[in-house]
């Protein structure tokens, strides 16, 4: 007779009940295919933190050549209000996005990452100022922080770091944390602009910082003459413009990771 609290219904899950009656460790398996972003925005995240055990699926030949990361230096010459300027020239590239996708029936969502809650309110009064509330409903746009994000995404990010070369090291610990670093980086499933007002020594300093960057710029590949395109999806998507975006992003459904459980045989139960 299978103890009462096994089958509580009201407070525990089917996976629950079939976690009770493992044996060992080795009847727990994931399903590694992530469906969410294309090649390029996934890549790092997969190789620094799944070490490289995560199958991409959304890819053409078209996302595998071009760069889906922008990385964007706001730091003005005489350094005058560095964050202000981070948040200015993000509120110019979304205003060219809103204007690319003007005619489109169903737009890209858009969402705004900070790490940081004083530059996230900061971005939040910048946008309610900036855009009428049929924009906002439009394009699904969403403000906030890396938690504000976490189980969610959008089509295309705009990500403010937030930092500049005086930060106390309290911010700069708390952006360079693995977890707030990595749901940030891949909110995106088509599109990330990473905005910072850093100088080039101050990148050299972050170490995850810089391992990004380099990793970015090394993977910026282009486009070459062998790459095979297809016909219909360059009349029926729209480019990206000026900020080199994939033309066109297949519709799959988002599955990032998903448990299987296995029987006391070890097989594996059907999903």
């Amino acid at each position: 007779m299978a103890d009462d609290s096994v089958l509580d219904y009201r407070n525990r899950s089917i996976l629950d009940f079939y976690i009770n009656f493992l044996t060992r460790q080795e009847q727990v398996s994931y399903l590694k295919e992530h469906y969410r972003s294309v090649p390029s925005l996934i890549d790092f995240s997969n190789q620094k933190y799944y070490n490289g055990n995560l199958k991409i699926l959304k890819s053409t030949p078209t996302q595998k050549l071009q760069g889906s990361v922008a990385l964007i230096n706001t730091l003005k010459e005489d350094n005058s209000d560095p964050l202000a300027s981070e948040i200015d020239q993000l509120i110019t590239a979304l205003d060219e996005l809103i204007a690319d996708y003007k005619t489109m029936k169903r737009p890209p969502s858009i969402g705004i990452i900070s790490p940081l809650n004083k530059q996230v309110t900061a971005l939040q009064k910048a946008v309610s100022d900036h855009l009428e509330l049929e924009t906002l409903k439009r394009h699904d746009i969403l403000v906030g922080t890396a938690y504000h994000f976490q189980g969610s995404e959008r089509d295309i990010i705009l990500y403010s770091l937030g930092l500049t070369d005086g930060s106390h090291h309290s911010a700069i610990r708390h952006v360079m944390e693995d977890a707030v670093f990595n749901v940030s980086m891949t909110r995106a499933k088509s599109r990330l602009m990473l905005f910072h007002s850093l100088s080039e020594e101050t990148l050299k300093r972050h170490e995850l910082l810089a391992e990004y960057f380099s990793f970015v710029n090394d993977s910026q590949l282009p486009e070459t003459q062998n790459a095979q395109h297809d016909v219909f999806k360059k009349k029926s998507c729209k480019p990206w413009s000026s900020w080199n975006t994939p033309p066109c992003t297949p519709v799959t459904p988002w599955r990032a990771c998903r448990l299987i459980y296995w029987s006391r045989t070890g097989t594996p139960i059907s999903s």
